[in-house]
């Protein structure tokens, strides 16, 4: 408004909207320096020029306080458009619309879904959006097949490593590597202790494989960890013109038969093992048991055909399949019984050894690995014992004692997956004993009825039998003893071992020795055929037969509902409190003669005396040295003492306090409590205390 008369309207750039301001102010001097106006004032009127021509004005009021002569003219929604500086495509909208993807701008567009949506230039968009990379950027989609199979063997070989894995086996072994062929699919693995042992592995592999198929080997594939990209592998393929392919960082999909194949097996050797009730020590003899029964298993990338038949040109012979882990009545030869012993033994099936037409088990007595061929299964009983739990797939999350130091480096051993010719058909398997003419077979158990039964013999009274676990301290009973003692230490570590807590006859005490496989570039692995079976020389006929009937009638006994039982807490406090009453020997260098008298210490000494005896307690227990079992009538248990000795340095001073748990093996009788055998009353390493 000029004089009351309407003029241009005028536009003003450069606007800030400010919410909590109460009036719209105008910078006068930003007009006067930047935009060119000059301003003139007369009286209570204030004019604004440009270029010479008159604007604007405005109106000083009484409070020194100018406004401009004229009202804001609000724009129609439909005419904002024609406020933006840019031009109105879709690069613009996508813009506007918090970078929302072209295709949904242009179906709302096209729909008419949205009003006020107007398009005036059609000029395709920008295919790169800087500020979407940034923000929006993702993985490419994973293929979820391979887009393409070699059509030879050994055209194409997929590794990969697994491990460390939380419980190294007897030998030393803390990893496995698998072998994988693009076509068949057929798997070979390889044990190894360090990860350094990989291009051993792969050099025993191609031997084997190529030894067996007669074509070389092309193509190697595997994540380029740190085991494959050393110097000597890369010389090693090259020197043998093997291309090699490596995943890129981070991505392991690109090797996904491997790491499938690393999968596969950790979930099925920890099933194998579960179902066995063996310790996870045991686990190289689950793996290559998966490993023999999954290559001639049907998979989807051969359209439900077997590794074995695109491997060997023929269809698997499985006759010879048992239940991994159960009981197996394993023949005893003649040369190695004397007359009227036992023919068999029990053991645990534990897989299928490479290139022998035989079966691989486990001895719990002798602790050692049998292979034969003349075996009777009892797949309904797993005799293992185990109750640790089992993980080969993650790494303990809990931090463990490091294991025992293994052994000195060897070759590694390579599982070849069941791959002998000899190896298809089912080894014989003796037939069930029949009833031997004239005598009549024995009468099957009775129910139970109303005929008299033979009164049980007297057995000592004794409180309830405790619900926890066997092969445990319970560490709470031992301080409520001995409440004025320090709480006993953490229990020693022990390399993993089968030994566990069930009073099945069959419970295995130390960890098996290596598996029996002997493949051609690997060492032979120490293990008893059943040439090598060896057993104990036992005491007379009437004796055995008197250990079987005690035998069978104290697994009666364990497994029924009694109460005349000692439980575990009882027999450590028997044990602790025995060397009361057994003999006094002679004091050396003030060393006490009993626990009693450990405890009569003064307390920093009687804290040391304490916790050597609660070691002793325990590494016979993981060690599997006793078993809780029924007293025979009419026998008495022999005793058992403590020894205690103070370990000193060469200086003298004192270096350890030590405590063993001896058994008073004079009270026995040859003949009568034992055979040709004995229990050794002191022994270096462990003490033996049968506890009744």
């Amino acid at each position: 408004m000029i004089g009351g008369v309407p003029a241009q309207p005028v536009v003003f750039h450069d606007v800030l909207h400010v919410p909590d301001l109460g009036s719209n102010l105008l910078a006068v001097f930003f007009l006067t320096r930047v935009k060119g106006y000059r301003i003139s004032i007369e009286n209570d009127q204030v004019m604004f020029y440009r270029l010479n021509d008159l604007h604007f004005t405005a109106t000083v009021t009484n409070n020194n306080t100018g406004y401009l002569n004229g009202h804001v003219v609000v724009p129609h929604p439909q005419s904002a458009n024609a406020v933006s500086t840019c031009p109105l495509d879709l690069t613009l909208w996508h813009r506007r619309y918090s970078h929302l993807n072209f295709a949904d701008l242009k179906h709302m567009h096209d729909t008419k879904s949205v009003t006020g949506m107007v398009i005036q230039s059609r000029t395709p968009p920008d295919p790169i959006c800087e500020p979407c990379i940034f923000g929006k950027q993702h993985h490419h989609n994973i293929p979820k097949s391979t887009t393409h199979r070699r059509t030879s063997l050994l055209a194409l070989v997929h590794t990969d490593l697994k491990g460390p894995l939380p419980v190294q086996s007897p030998e030393g072994w803390k990893y496995w590597q698998p072998f994988v062929d693009d076509k068949s699919r057929w798997k070979a693995i390889a044990f190894l202790k360090q990860k350094s042992e990989a291009l051993q592995a792969f050099k025993q592999y191609k031997a084997y494989a190529e030894n067996k198929l007669g074509c070389k080997l092309l193509v190697e594939r595997d994540d380029k960890g740190g085991e494959f990209i050393s110097k000597e592998f890369n010389e090693f393929c090259a020197n043998e013109g093997i291309l090699r392919q490596h995943t890129e960082p981070n991505e392991p999909h690109q090797n996904g038969v491997a790491e499938h194949a690393n999968k596969e097996i950790a979930a099925g050797a920890t099933t194998l093992l579960v179902q066995a009730k063996l310790p996870p020590s045991f686990w190289p003899f689950a793996v290559s048991t998966f490993v023999h029964t999954s290559n001639r298993a049907p998979t989807s990338a051969l359209n439900g055909d077997t590794p074995y038949f695109h491997w060997k040109g023929r269809k698997p012979d499985i006759s010879y399949f048992r239940v991994f882990g159960c009981l197996a009545y394993v023949l005893i030869r003649q040369e190695k019984r004397k007359a009227l012993q036992p023919r068999s033994k029990k053991c645990i099936f534990i897989g299928y050894p490479d290139g022998v037409k035989a079966w691989r088990f486990w001895d719990p007595v002798d602790k050692k690995v049998i292979i034969s061929s003349h075996a009777i299964f009892d797949e309904r009983c797993f005799p293992g014992n185990s109750t640790i739990a089992i993980n080969l797939i993650d790494p303990l999350e809990e931090s463990t004692p490091p294991p025992p130091p293994p052994p000195p480096p060897s070759l590694v051993v390579l599982h070849q997956g069941g791959d002998e010719d000899d190896n298809d058909e089912a080894p014989d398997e003796p037939e069930l004993p029949a009833p031997v003419p004239g005598v009549p077979p024995a009468a099957p158990v009775p129910n139970p009825g109303p005929a008299p039964a033979a009164p049980p013999p007297p057995r000592r009274i004794n409180p309830p039998r405790s619900s926890r676990p066997q092969g445990s301290l319970n560490e709470r009973h031992l301080e409520k003893q001995n409440s004025t003692l320090p709480p006993p230490p953490p229990a020693r570590s022990s390399s993993p071992s089968p030994a566990a807590s069930s009073p099945d006859p069959l419970r295995m005490s130390t960890p098996p020795p290596g598996p029996s496989e002997n493949p051609p570039l690997s060492p032979s692995v120490k293990s008893d055929s059943e040439d090598e079976l060896l057993l104990k020389d036992s005491s007379a006929d009437s004796e055995l037969e008197y250990a079987e009937d005690a035998l069978a009638a104290g697994l009666g006994y364990l497994f029924g509902d009694q109460t005349d039982y000692l439980t575990l807490d009882q027999a450590v406090a028997y044990a602790l409190t025995s060397g009361d009453h057994a003999l006094k020997t002679s004091n050396h260098d003030g060393e006490p003669n009993s626990y009693h008298e450990a405890m009569q210490r003064p307390p920093e000494e009687r804290a040391h005396w304490h916790k050597a005896a609660s070691e002793e307690i325990q590494a016979l227990i993981e060690n599997g040295t006793f078993e809780l079992v029924q007293l025979p009538p009419g026998r008495k248990a022999i005793g058992s003492r403590w020894v205690f000795k103070v370990k000193r340095n060469a200086d003298g001073s004192i270096e350890c306090y030590k405590g063993r748990l001896v058994a008073q093996g004079f009270s026995q009788r040859p003949g009568f409590d034992l055979g040709e055998w004995a229990i050794a009353s002191v022994a270096g390493t462990s003490s033996s205390c049968p506890l009744y």
